[in-house]
């Protein structure tokens, strides 16, 4: 055991003080401004459940963002493929199909 200078206390084994938190923490690893603590020996299973849900999170995101994309771009190609043979074929030269101008 040491003895902490900032807490004036008895350290326990593996502890470290934090200076963010200003306290001793049992089994620290580091102090993580997301969960706003440190994780140590007491929260490191919901800190892991808590990177685990994050990052699975990120994953849903991302892909439903990139689905989305991919339909925006295969929709918007549907409508230029659409509109370029549309009118042509029905022999407008302005490209719009019963133009008075």
């Amino acid at each position: 055991r040491r003895f902490c200078r900032e807490c004036q206390l008895l350290q326990p084994l593996r502890a470290s003080h934090c200076r963010v938190c200003n306290r001793c923490v049992a089994r620290r690893d580091h102090h993580c401004p997301w969960i706003g603590g440190c994780v140590g020996g007491g929260n490191y299973p919901s800190f892991l459940a808590f990177v685990a849900f994050t990052t699975l999170l990120s994953v849903l995101v991302m892909l439903l963002s990139l689905t989305d994309v991919a339909l925006f771009t295969s929709r918007r190609w549907a409508l230029h493929l659409a509109s370029s043979r549309g009118p042509l074929a029905a022999g407008s030269s302005d490209g719009w199909p019963g133009s008075l101008l």
